[in-house]
């Protein structure tokens, strides 16, 4: 018989088994949504405005007549971002590159 601590779901898949904590997979969740609902909003503000509808149909690969403005011009930006955004948000102050550093040359 096992025993399952409190606050923890099983997840089984196939021959391997995970144990979840349930408050932190919804609060991940909860997150990503937010994550993608923003990424949707900086897609579609901009010079031009670009409806919601539009900016998922062009992030689905259907033609779209702002596939240019979307695809083309935001979204590297946005990508850009998210993969930049990670290094710079770390509370380690070691994992940042631009550290500053004490100077070898002493005067």
């Amino acid at each position: 018989m096992t025993v399952r601590p409190t606050g923890f779901s099983v997840l089984r898949a196939g021959r391997g088994s995970f144990l979840l904590h349930r408050r932190a997979t919804l609060v991940a969740t909860l997150l990503g949504a937010a994550l993608a609902v923003a990424a949707v909003v900086y897609l579609c503000v901009g010079e031009s405005f670009v409806g919601p509808g539009e900016v998922v149909r062009v992030l689905a690969g259907q033609p779209s007549p702002d596939e240019f403005v979307v695809g083309t011009l935001r979204m590297p930006r946005l990508v850009v971002g998210l993969l930049a955004a990670p290094p710079s948000a770390s509370p380690d102050p070691s994992s940042r590159p631009w550290r500053a550093t004490r100077s070898p040359v002493r005067t």
